[in-house]
C-alpha cells in the first residue's frame, strides 16, 4: 500500500477537494447536491476546525468535513457528516481511515452526535458508515423530506447517527 496521510484540509486543496466532490455528485448516489458550490460558499457552510484530506502517496484522494446542524446552543456537539473519496481510490479502505479520523477528531473539538443521510442506493457509504459505528434509524424506510428529485427519479435517504463520548464542548 502506498504511503497514507490523513491531515487538515487547506484552502489550496480546493482544485482537487472539488474535483472529488463533483465525481460524487456525477453519480447521483452521493448527494442530493447537482452542482459544487464555490469554495466560498463550501467553506461558509462547513465548520473549520473538522476538515480533513486523505493523500495517497502524496495525491488527495479523498476529504470529509463537517457542518453544524443548527446553530442554537442545545445542538452545538451536534453535526453533519461528508464524506468522499475519488473514484481511482475507491475500495482500498482509504473512507474508513478518513471518517475514523474525522470522529476522533470530532470528539476533540468536542461533538457527541455525528449525522449522515446516506441515499439508499450508496452502498459503499452505507458499508462505511455501519463499520465505523453509525447506527441506521430509519433504514429501508421512505423519509418525506429526505428525498429529493435528482435527474427524474426519487432516492430515499437513510439517517444514521454515531453518538460519542460526551464532553466540554466550544
Amino acid at each position: 500500500m502506498s504511503n497514507i496521510t490523513i491531515r487538515p484540509m487547506e484552502p489550496e486543496d480546493w482544485n482537487a477537494v472539488s474535483e472529488i466532490y463533483s465525481e460524487g455528485i456525477a453519480t447521483e448516489h452521493a448527494t442530493f447536491q447537482t452542482t459544487c458550490p464555490p469554495y466560498t460558499a463550501w467553506d461558509a457552510f462547513h465548520i473549520k476546525e473538522c476538515r480533513l484530506v486523505i493523500l495517497d502517496g502524496g495525491e488527495l484522494a479523498g476529504w470529509a468535513a463537517l457542518r453544524r446542524v443548527d446553530p442554537r446552543w442545545c445542538y452545538r456537539g451536534v453535526a453533519e457528516v461528508s464524506i468522499y473519496v475519488g473514484e481511482k481510490f475507491r475500495g482500498r479502505g482509504l473512507g474508513s481511515r478518513l471518517l475514523t479520523a474525522l470522529c476522533e477528531e470530532s470528539e476533540k473539538e468536542g461533538y457527541w452526535t455525528l449525522h449522515s443521510t446516506v441515499l439508499q442506493d450508496n452502498t459503499a457509504s452505507l458499508g462505511l458508515h455501519t463499520k465505523c459505528g453509525f447506527r441506521w434509524w430509519a433504514a429501508g424506510a421512505h423519509r418525506p423530506g429526505l428525498s429529493w428529485p435528482l435527474a427524474g427519479h426519487l432516492p430515499d435517504g437513510a439517517p444514521c447517527q454515531s453518538r460519542r463520548a460526551c464532553g466540554a464542548t466550544k
